[in-house]
């Protein structure tokens, strides 16, 4: 892979999960079996990891947590709320930022490049469609 935060599905399999989630790999071995999956790419688990460690989340997720009540549905839903709150308030760092606008600019060539059902779309479409979908890893 070139990039520390972004791997194109023609670049990750099963042995990435921890990298890309179990998603992203299943696209990737999809892809890599001739399945007619339109091309994209995955933000890394790094992506998040690096933005928690530089955005300095990752000692206020933790204090979060110091009041999380596992018997308490209540406290669970409003500790949730407030770490997902943390996240939004949080501009992700120009370096993440830059390859995930660069990797979606170059979306529709490495579409027309890699897979025959996105190229026939693609030249239809100016901007390719795209799914977001998050993963546990």
């Amino acid at each position: 892979m070139n990039s520390k935060y972004i791997a194109w599905f023609s670049e990750v399999g099963k042995e990435d999960v921890g990298l890309v989630g179990g998603k992203g790999a299943n696209l990737g071995e999809m892809y890599k079996a001739g399945i007619p999956v339109p091309y994209g790419f995955v933000v890394t688990a790094a992506a998040y990891f690096d933005f928690l460690k530089e955005s300095g989340l990752s000692k206020k997720i933790k204090d979060a947590l110091k009041l999380l009540n596992h018997q308490d549905p209540k406290n669970l839903q409003a500790t949730a709320s407030a770490v997902q709150k943390l996240i939004k308030r949080e501009e992700i760092p120009q370096n993440i930022a830059r390859e995930i606008m660069m990797a979606y600019l170059n979306l529709a060539s490495e579409s027309r490049k890699k897979a025959s059902l996105t190229k026939r779309l693609s030249s239809v479409l100016k901007e390719p469609y795209v799914a977001v979908r998050s993963s546990a890893t």
